[in-house]
């Protein structure tokens, strides 16, 4: 997870929290914490997290809904730290992201935070969208649209005769363009950058 992930999880956690009252005081859940009833979600999150309190020989505790939520997202209550892209991504269906800053993914409220939101409950049956929105996201953040052109002419047909746009590609593909990129020395994608700027004359 890098640092940038990181602040993002704290701050989601941090609105499911203040939108679910998943708050202790005394050393318990404050009354009004929102329960298991809330919906299909809550109820998942919830008995993951009392699975995890059960484990301790104790009551359910903040903590243990954080680390149920992981459990509901990707199988596994291991740390944040170790999160891959695709955990972290799962589990923003269930927290929101902030894209609606952005702009540049489509944004979740969040399933925890508002259970009846349209486009989280579509990422969470069709995890694939969130997959591929997040590569989108990551290589128009790495590189100009132009470079980003000329990368997916280069190297798919369907591209070259304008089929498709570079960012309606196949998820292999995206995968594809986003490793190219993460080394920005490459000669690929040097070569793609000195065509883009010195232009087609």
């Amino acid at each position: 997870m890098t640092d940038a992930q990181h602040h993002l999880y704290i701050r989601r956690w941090i609105a499911c929290v203040r939108a679910n009252h998943w708050v202790m005081r005394k050393g318990r859940l404050v009354d009004n914490a929102v329960g298991e009833g809330a919906s299909e979600w809550h109820a998942l999150a919830w008995t993951a997290a009392q699975q995890l309190a059960l484990q301790q020989h104790r009551g359910v505790t903040a903590d243990d809904l954080r680390k149920g939520c992981h459990v509901v997202a990707f199988g596994s209550a291991k740390s944040s730290k170790d999160l891959t892209n695709h955990e972290f991504n799962r589990l923003l269906v269930l927290w929101g992201n902030d894209s609606f800053r952005s702009g540049t993914t489509a944004a979740l409220a969040g399933l925890l935070i508002d259970p009846l939101d349209l486009a989280s409950i579509s990422a969470w049956r069709n995890p694939e969208i969130t997959e591929r929105n997040s590569f989108v996201a990551f290589l128009r953040r790495k590189a100009h649209e132009g470079v980003l052109i000329r990368i997916a002419e280069n190297a798919f047909a369907e591209v070259r005769s304008q089929e498709k746009s570079w960012d309606e590609l196949d998820l292999s593909k995206l995968r594809w363009m986003s490793k190219q990129l993460k080394d920005r020395r490459g000669p690929r994608v040097e070569r793609c950058e000195r065509e883009y700027v010195a232009g087609p004359f």
